[in-house]
């Protein structure tokens, strides 16, 4: 049973995120503990209010930390663009794996995805001008100041003729 089943409606009605006083959380409380635990219900309910807005608060400061440059692409693949995202993943192998995709995207180790072109584009920008492959992958191909690769000259090496292809010949 979930704890929303007990908390009005109207808290959640709101565009803020939700706001629950102590009241609420010992009135869930309440309702779904048996009444050999009321006793402890106001220390219960003070604890889960404490960690549900610190746990809220961060969550909320990660993720608006994320959302000034988070641009996902599909082509870039789940695990680029879930790679700012590190730090929600509760999931201790794809938090480690993501974080280090993202410290990869970091050093520029991913710089043909669309996501490091909206995070640093000076950098990808740069590259560009000299990776015709990035610049390609990003739109940029007019702007590839590669040469074409020069005609070697010298002699034509002959391959050595064969004079038969069997014996006695």
């Amino acid at each position: 049973m979930s704890i929303a089943t007990f908390i009005p409606h109207d808290l959640f009605s709101s565009r803020d995120m939700p706001m629950l006083t102590s009241t609420d959380i010992e009135t869930a409380l309440r309702s779904a503990l048996p009444p050999e635990l009321h006793s402890h219900l106001a220390s219960i309910a003070q604890i889960l209010q404490a960690a549900a807005s610190g746990e809220l608060s961060e969550l909320r400061a990660e993720i608006l930390r994320v959302a000034v440059f988070w641009k996902p692409h599909l082509n870039d693949g789940v695990q680029i663009s879930a790679a700012p995202l590190w730090r929600l993943f509760p999931h201790k192998p794809w938090q480690k794996k993501l974080k280090e995709t993202w410290e990869s995207l970091e050093r520029g180790d991913y710089d043909w995805a669309h996501l490091a072109s909206s995070i640093w584009l000076a950098r990808v920008r740069e590259k560009c001008i000299t990776d015709k492959s990035l610049a390609i992958a990003h739109g940029r191909e007019v702007y590839v100041d590669v040469a074409p690769p020069k005609a070697k000259r010298g002699k034509k090496k002959q391959a050595p003729e064969d004079e038969g292809m069997f014996e006695g010949e």
